[in-house]
């Protein structure tokens, strides 16, 4: 897309010290970045403002950086569990996401940012900032996309599993062309999904975006930092030009109350460490009965448990607990995960970073989206096992974790790659690369 300014273009290269505006859309997994992003930054001497839905003002103002609301407003799609239970589904997730969810607002996003960024010397955007990567090609400062996971690049030489059509990862080795194919195939039947971008560009007399605003419109041609670690996945041939991985930029902090971390501690030092159940932020809102097996899954290994359930009172409903069981609402993973003897999660890159910097085994649950790449990666790297949502049950994650907590290979795996984690730093990589944008 050509670079056309839609401001007036006043631009001057910036000082050291610089407003920079951050903006991501999504779940707790998608904010976390970008505060610790957005702390790094704020600790250099800039400014940041963190632009997204103004459900996580609070929690943003709360850590110093400064707030822009962005539309829409997670509050406004409706009962969590509906769209949670939609925005899974493996089939028509992505579809349902970026058609009804996201594409709806793109003009009050788009205006929202806007406003946001009038002063800023330096823009960040996430994958699914559609209005971010408008601003990004068409505004006089510069531009920086991030990518939070692997399977946002759809490399064709480390190629994802796809959720809708999971029988391709038994075509894993074939050659990186067949891959191409499927991928080009894949944009093309998607290509209506970003009509609205392009009707909306033309009624705001912005230039037609000429690559595909969902896939590869979304990459800055100055910078893209992947932001998690090159443990994880390395860079492949056919990612974007010019992009530099960072290493995870963790952050997992929330008021939890004094008597739940009391609690907890007690718990976890009157015995032998337990299985951490955990389905992140969101896709407790579509649990199903995860909790309810988790309960049979520890009595049937004769291990103490820990289940961080949400907020969602449909995860509580359990049956009578032993005190070998323990509930919580929530606990920032950092505090719990390295006391684990094992993890189960659902694979969202925000757990899988806590996770894998824990060192603990893990047994990896994935829904949809990121989440089937994030937990096939773990088993490349030995750490863990993976169990599809559709195929979970109690008596096939009693068999994994039993080989997860026996063969000693796993612990010591995940054990070295926490060690070699402890070397990066992600928020310091990140934000020496978005200096060096900023000259």
């Amino acid at each position: 897309m050509p670079g056309v300014p839609i401001i007036p273009s006043t631009y001057a290269l910036p000082s050291r010290m610089a407003r920079i505006v951050l903006t991501t859309v999504g779940s707790y997994g998608d904010l976390h970045p970008y505060i610790a992003l957005g702390l790094g930054l704020l600790s250099r001497g800039h400014t940041v403002a963190i632009a997204t839905s103004e459900s996580y003002q609070a929690k943003v103002v709360a850590e110093g950086l400064q707030f822009s609301p962005v539309r829409p407003n997670l509050d406004d799609f409706g009962p969590f569990a509906e769209v949670a239970r939609r925005v899974y589904d493996p089939a028509k997730g992505a579809q349902y996401m970026v058609r009804e969810l996201l594409l709806p607002s793109l003009a009050n996003s788009f205006d929202d940012l806007h406003a946001a960024v009038r002063d800023a010397d330096l823009l960040v955007t996430h994958t699914l900032s559609y209005a971010g990567h408008l601003l990004g090609h068409n505004l006089p400062i510069p531009w920086v996309s991030t990518v939070l996971s692997p399977m946002v690049f759809m490399s064709g030489y480390d190629p994802p599993p796809l959720p809708a059509a999971p029988w391709l990862q038994s075509l894993y080795r074939l050659n990186p062309s067949f891959y191409r194919l499927v991928f080009s195939g894949l944009k093309a039947w998607a290509r209506g999904w970003s009509a609205p971008v392009r009707r909306f560009c033309k009624e705001r007399g912005l230039p037609e975006p000429t690559q595909d605003p969902l896939f590869e419109g979304q990459f800055s041609p100055r910078m893209t930092l992947a932001m998690f670690s090159p443990l994880l996945a390395y860079a492949q041939p056919d990612w974007p030009s010019n992009t530099h991985l960072t290493g995870f930029p963790l952050y997992d902090m929330d008021e939890v109350q004094v008597q739940t971390i009391s609690a907890l501690d007690a718990f976890i030092d009157g015995g032998e460490p337990p299985i951490v159940f955990t389905l992140g932020s969101s896709a407790i809102y579509d649990a199903g009965d995860f909790y309810r097996q988790a309960v049979h899954i520890a009595h049937r290994l004769g291990r103490r448990a820990v289940l961080l359930t949400g907020k969602f009172e449909e995860n509580q409903r359990l049956p009578l607990l032993a005190p070998t069981i323990h509930v919580a609402d929530y606990v920032p993973h950092s505090y719990v995960f390295p006391r684990a003897a094992a993890v189960v999660h659902q694979g969202g890159i925000g757990t899988l970073g806590q996770a894998m910097h824990a060192g603990r085994p893990m047994l990896v649950v994935p829904f949809s989206h990121d989440q089937p790449d994030n937990a096939q990666r773990v088993e490349r790297m030995g750490i863990g096992k993976r169990i599809p949502r559709a195929k979970f049950s109690v008596s096939s994650a009693e068999a994994a974790l039993r080989e997860l907590l026996e063969d000693g290979r796993y612990a010591v795996n995940a054990t070295e790659i926490a060690r070699r984690l402890r070397e990066e730093d992600g928020v310091a990589a990140a934000c020496d690369r978005l200096e060096s944008v900023l000259g």
